[in-house]
């Protein structure tokens, strides 16, 4: 992102399925003090052409399966299954890790976009403020920790997987373990037995 010009206050978009690549490219997105920007991957070429356009984005990853939808938009760069599992396969060999760009708490974090159920989606904003108070209040109620593991199954463009409690628990020191997308046999066999997703079952008192 840095070699393409991108850097504070500028708008990323990414029109993404779950992967570890959605996640590190948010953080990247904050590590050069620019404005992470996710769009719902349902959404058509034209709807999400809006969205970029109307956020001023300079720039949208989007999964490789997505060409086709994202085609009409300009500066986009695809995102290969290699690639979804390793973000730094989208550098180019050799670059160096540019500085952490300082923002002030106020600043802007993150873009997230309405439904648009009776007009246009509308940006809504949220600033370094809001997501760090957001983490801890979940940290505090929840009494998340370092033995934490939370199983994402929901998209990560959403408030829903990405913010409830989701990265709250890496911030107490736990970890996130990211399914693509949803099968209900592969995560409860799979996920929650073989990996021993202690989130769910020990959230349950509520």
């Amino acid at each position: 992102m840095a070699s393409k010009g991108i850097g504070p206050g500028d708008i990323v978009a990414v029109f993404m399925k779950n992967s570890a690549a959605f996640v590190e490219i948010a953080f990247a997105t904050s590590h050069l003090g620019a404005v992470f920007l996710p769009v719902n991957f349902r959404l058509s070429g034209e709807e999400c052409g809006y969205i970029v356009a109307h956020a001023g984005a300079r720039l949208l990853l989007a999964d490789e399966e997505f060409a086709a939808t994202v085609a009409g938009i300009d500066n986009v760069v695809l995102v290969d299954a290699a690639a979804q599992s390793d973000s730094g396969r989208l550098a180019s060999p050799g670059l160096a890790v540019p500085a952490p760009q300082v923002r002030k708490p106020e600043d802007l974090f993150r873009l997230m976009y309405t439904s648009g159920t009776t007009d246009r989606p509308k940006g809504v904003m949220h600033s370094y403020t809001n997501m760090a108070w957001k983490c801890l209040d979940h940290i505090t109620a929840l009494g998340l920790g370092r033995e934490d593991r939370l199983l994402v199954v929901g998209p990560l463009y959403h408030v829903g997987a990405y913010d409830l409690p989701g990265v709250a628990v890496w911030m107490a020191g736990g970890a996130l373990v990211v399914e693509r997308e949803f099968d209900a046999a592969g995560a409860l066999a799979g996920q929650i037995t073989a990996g021993r997703i202690a989130e769910l079952a020990r959230r349950g008192r509520a």
